[in-house]
């Protein structure tokens, strides 16, 4: 992390909360993240999928994976004061992957976002 990170463990983003633009505002449920000194913050959060991955192709018969969703859930300044850009890693090119930011979002109103991901190689991502 670059910036700023409350304390809450990652497990709080395993529900997903504040669906409506007007949820209360329950501080003990997401992680708060802020610039810092350097007006500058980045996040990286690494799951390990491996144990999902070998059930799918158990599963499935080996068959490889079809699509990649990621949900977020985020608040805060408009994109002019606060842009936020949500990327993936491609492990097999080693190069990060735009897959969209908060262009449109409103302000201090919470947005959920999916981004869904589909193709050939998708386990590149895990």
């Amino acid at each position: 992390i670059r910036g700023q990170m409350s304390d809450q463990g990652v497990s709080v983003l395993s529900t997903l909360d504040f669906t409506t633009p007007n949820a209360p505002d329950d501080w003990d449920k997401y992680i708060e993240i802020s610039a810092g000194t350097k007006n500058k913050f980045i996040v990286q959060f690494d799951f390990d999928a491996t144990e999902a991955m070998d059930q799918l192709q158990s599963n499935n018969g080996g068959s490889s994976l079809q699509s990649l969703k990621i949900n977020t859930n985020t608040i805060g300044a408009s994109k002019s004061q606060q842009a936020r850009t949500f990327q993936i890693r491609n492990y097999a090119t080693k190069k990060w992957v735009k897959l969209g930011n908060n262009n449109g979002f409103p302000a201090w109103e919470w947005v959920a976002e999916t981004f869904t991901l589909t193709g050939s190689n998708l386990a590149d991502f895990i």
